[in-house]
C-alpha cells in the first residue's frame, strides 16, 4: 500500500529459465493480495506485471506445505485499487503469461491510472477482470487484447 516504484532497469545478469530480462515495478505472481495507491513509474518494461502461472514456482514451492496445488493463474485478487502506471517503456499493465482466468466471478481493477507508456493495458487471453472508474490515457496504444 502507498509504494512507490520507479526507474526499474534490466539486471545484467538474469536467471536462467526466469523472466528477469523483461523488469517490472510490481511484479505479482500472487493476485491474493492487496495492491492499493502504488505508483509505478519509468520501469524498463513493466509498469504492474500480473505474471501468474499454473503452478506456484521459485522457493515457495518448496517452502509453502500445498504448494503443488495452487494454480495462482485462476485465483482472485483481494484487492486493487487506485494505482498508477505512467511513463514505462513498454507495458503500464500486463496480465501475461498465459492469460488470467479467476473463477471466484469479476475481479474488478478499481480507479487505476494507466498513462504515457507505449501500451496502456496488456492483455492476453484473460477472462472475468473489469477495469472500473480508471483513465487509460496519452499512451502510444491504449489496450491491446489478444487470444
Amino acid at each position: 500500500e502507498h509504494n512507490l516504484a520507479m526507474v526499474i532497469r534490466k539486471p545484467k545478469n538474469v536467471i536462467p529459465g526466469e523472466n528477469d530480462d523483461e523488469p517490472s515495478a510490481f511484479w505479482i505472481s500472487n493476485p491474493q493480495n492487496r495492491f492499493i495507491e502504488n505508483v509505478a513509474a519509468s520501469s524498463e518494461n513493466n509498469g504492474f506485471w500480473f505474471d501468474l502461472r499454473f503452478n506456484v514456482r521459485g522457493p515457495s514451492y518448496i517452502s509453502i506445505p500445498g504448494a503443488n496445488h495452487i494454480q495462482p493463474i485462476f485465483k482472485d485478487v483481494t484487492e486493487f485499487r487506485g494505482n498508477t502506471a505512467h511513463g514505462n517503456r513498454v507495458f503500464g499493465m500486463r496480465y501475461y503469461t498465459r492469460g488470467w482466468r479467476p473463477r471466484g466471478g469479476e475481479n474488478i481493477l478499481r480507479d487505476c491510472r494507466v498513462y504515457r507508456n507505449r501500451i496502456g493495458q496488456f492483455l492476453h487471453s484473460d477472462t472475468n477482470i473489469a477495469f472500473v472508474d480508471g483513465i487509460i490515457a496519452d499512451n502510444d496504444l491504449g489496450v491491446k487484447f489478444f487470444q
